[in-house]
């Protein structure tokens, strides 16, 4: 107790209490799932003082986003969030967008979504074995064009 296990993210402060946990921050959205245990969470005020305490349990997921005090807490499958361990990752019914940015995260060469296929929704568990090979999946279950270059990979709408 007297010495903590505290994660500042953005304006968010995680307090580890006994737990395994996932947590993501993206484009000031906090994610914070819980395998086993409890999380804290809390809104840092003035002063960097925590504030607002969310205890998270073991089974459910907190998302929130920056500036926010409350935030949706709902049942995870907790495997399913840890899978990136294991070099998968797992989406229901997510944007293109957001797949996107977690494969900035895993491989070297950026990927990038224009117009509309960023909305475009995907579901389904991804292997991380090889970029070109995770985005030739993508081509085969979303309408989407893939154009490539040495700088960047390009998704954009076939629609």
């Amino acid at each position: 107790p007297a010495r903590p296990f505290l994660i500042t993210a953005g304006a968010q402060q995680v307090r580890v209490v006994g737990t395994a946990f996932d947590l993501s921050r993206h484009d000031g959205r906090l994610m914070v799932a819980v395998r086993r245990g409890v999380v804290e969470v809390s809104r840092l005020g003035a002063g960097g003082r925590p504030s607002a305490v969310v205890r998270i349990p073991a089974g459910y997921e907190l998302v929130r986003r920056d500036g926010e005090s409350g935030g949706a807490i709902t049942p995870v499958d907790a495997d399913e969030a840890v899978a990136w361990r294991r070099r998968r990752l797992v989406y229901h019914d997510q944007s293109l967008r957001d797949v996107a940015a977690d494969l900035n995260r895993a491989f070297a060469i950026p990927v990038q979504v224009t117009g509309a296929a960023g909305d475009l929704r995907f579901s389904g568990v991804l292997v991380l074995d090889d970029e070109d090979a995770v985005v030739g999946r993508l081509k085969a279950f979303l309408p989407v064009e893939v154009d490539r270059s040495a700088n960047a990979i390009v998704l954009s709408s076939r629609q």
